[in-house]
């Protein structure tokens, strides 16, 4: 089975907030992204609304809010993650 995580929409986030995941089960971690929001894992960028998952158990990301563009970048990461 795979667990799904929404973010909060823009308006429930302020600047620099830090959002942690990790895997802790066999199951798929997906992490769902709000309308317009877009995350970034070093040079690769999830298309608008997109979603990021984990491979395997252990994989975790650390995610930071920026108001100004809407987006959240990745702060920290271990293992690999998929973006669409």
């Amino acid at each position: 089975a795979t667990v799904t995580l929404t973010l909060p929409a823009s308006a429930g986030l302020a600047d620099g907030d830090l959002f942690e995941f990790v895997a802790t089960t066999a199951n798929v971690l997906t992490i769902q992204l709000a309308a317009t929001q877009v995350a970034h894992i070093w040079a690769q960028a999830t298309s608008s609304a997109g979603t990021l998952v984990s491979t395997a158990i252990g994989d975790s990301i650390s995610l930071r809010y920026q108001v100004s563009t809407n987006d959240f970048w990745e702060t920290s990461l271990i293992g690999n993650w998929t973006l669409t």
